[in-house]
C-alpha cells in the first residue's frame, strides 16, 4: 500500500454484494438456518435486528411462533421502526432489563407482561400461523 492509495471500508453493508458469492443476505441464509434454530433454545426469541439483517434469516414454524420482533416506536407514531438515537437507546434499555431481571419467558405474552412493568408496550399477534409476534415499545427519552 502506498501513501496515496484509497483505504477500503472495513465494514460491508448487509445489503452489499460480493463478487462471486453475491448478495450478502443470500450468502448468509444457509449458514444461519443451520445454526440459529439450535441456538434459539426453548424460550422466547427476542429479535432486535434491522430489516436488512432480518432478510438473511427468518424463523419458521414453531420457532417463529415464539419469536418476538421488537420495534421501538415514537409515542405519536405507533408504526415507526427503530432508527433514531433514542430508539437504539431504548433497545439497549430493553436488553438490559431482560438481562438484569433475568427474564426467561416461555411465551410472548409473558415477555410483554414483564417488560410492561418498565416500558409502554403493545404486543401484536402474528399475521398468520408460523410467523413471529411483534412487540412495539414506545421510545424512551434519552
Amino acid at each position: 500500500m502506498r501513501l496515496g492509495d484509497r483505504i477500503p471500508s472495513y465494514r460491508l453493508n448487509m445489503c452489499g454484494r460480493l463478487p462471486g458469492p453475491g448478495h450478502l443476505p443470500q450468502v448468509w441464509q444457509a449458514p444461519l438456518a443451520e445454526v440459529l434454530p439450535a441456538a434459539a433454545g426453548r424460550g422466547v426469541v427476542v429479535d432486535f435486528r434491522a430489516a436488512e439483517y432480518a432478510t438473511a434469516w427468518r424463523p419458521t414454524g414453531a420457532l417463529a411462533e415464539r419469536t418476538v420482533v421488537v420495534k421501538v416506536v415514537r409515542d405519536d407514531e405507533r408504526s415507526r421502526g427503530a432508527g433514531s438515537y433514542n430508539a437504539k437507546h431504548t433497545q439497549g434499555r430493553i436488553v438490559r432489563r431482560i438481562v438484569t431481571d433475568a427474564i426467561d419467558a416461555y411465551r410472548p405474552e409473558a415477555l410483554a407482561e414483564l417488560l410492561a412493568q418498565h416500558f409502554e408496550v403493545d404486543l401484536r399477534h402474528p399475521r398468520r400461523p408460523g410467523h413471529p409476534w411483534s412487540l412495539h415499545v414506545v421510545e424512551s427519552p434519552s
